[in-house]
């Protein structure tokens, strides 16, 4: 039972893995992003920034497919506490978890946030976060190294413009103002909120259903252990002890036979004589 419940838990490993990993890479994604704005000359690990950021969020994509992947791989040995959870989260309606059980929003805000998005599930509210940062992505490619960008035009009404600099540097203040793109501030409150929310409390079903599988299979190990010893109190009482006694009384009344038969007709007996003389000698040479 233990080593089908070590095999369970090595096939969940991927899946524990990218699932733990999500939070802080989402988080990473974003403050990557943020940073690309203020300063493209900057390095994030080591790595020119720009290309950093668009790897990211290619590396952002493959990993929430890894976790819907690693999931339907997992569907016949995922304890219904996680099953149960991921489902309510990614396919049905978070809303009641995160304002409830996470504290992170109310649920009225839960199911009006992004048109609703969050209120079918974290599936399409992912989804939309993606959607979001790539749209930036494409209106910081449109401002880059073109001072001569109108930023009305680009923006279609998604915010309005900011002189941040304080000065007339319309590149850099055009691609400031993207943080207060209505897709990056919807951006920003999906992953404070909606994707913490959603990885911990995955994590924490999942460590609940974890420790409920080890339950269970110490229960499954104690319960065929009564079983073991219910066996053996059968076969002893009712089958071996009788026959024991049965023995018993089969030698006794052998050798009670044997002792009613008169000496003198066992003195007559050839056969019977020898097997007595024959005894009697074999223990004189044992002692």
């Amino acid at each position: 039972m233990s080593d089908i419940l070590l095999t369970n838990l090595a096939q969940l490993v991927p899946e524990i893995n990218a699932t733990c990993r999500a939070e802080s890479f989402y988080r990473f994604v974003d403050n990557a992003e943020r940073s690309l704005y203020l300063n493209r000359n900057m390095t994030i690990l080591n790595e020119d920034s720009y290309t950093t950021v668009k790897t990211n969020i290619d590396r952002l994509y493959a990993l929430d497919s890894s976790i819907h992947q690693e999931h339907s791989l997992n569907i016949d040995i995922t304890n219904s506490i996680y099953s149960d959870a991921f489902k309510q989260m990614f396919m049905l309606q978070p809303c009641t978890i995160l304002s409830q059980e996470m504290k992170e929003m109310t649920e009225t805000e839960c199911q009006t946030f992004a048109d609703g998005a969050m209120y079918q599930g974290m599936a399409v509210g992912v989804a939309r976060y993606f959607e979001n940062i790539r749209y930036i992505m494409t209106i910081y490619d449109q401002f880059w190294n073109n001072s001569k960008a109108n930023f009305t035009t680009i923006a279609r009404g998604f915010t309005k413009f900011k002189n941040i600099t304080l000065d007339s540097d319309n590149e850099r203040n055009n691609i400031l103002n993207l943080n207060n793109f209505n897709q990056s501030v919807e951006s920003r409150v999906i992953q404070e909120t909606y994707n913490r929310g959603t990885f911990r409390y995955l994590l924490q079903q999942m460590q609940k259903a974890i420790q409920d599988d080890i339950d269970s299979a110490k229960t499954q190990r104690l319960a065929l252990f009564i079983v073991f010893e219910v066996l053996l109190f059968i076969i002893y009482f009712i089958l071996w002890l009788p026959l024991v006694l049965k023995m018993t009384r089969d030698i006794w009344r052998t050798r009670s036979m044997i002792m009613m038969i008169p000496l003198k007709v066992i003195q007559r007996i050839r056969s019977i004589k020898q097997f007595i003389k024959d005894f009697l000698h074999a223990k004189d040479v044992d002692s």
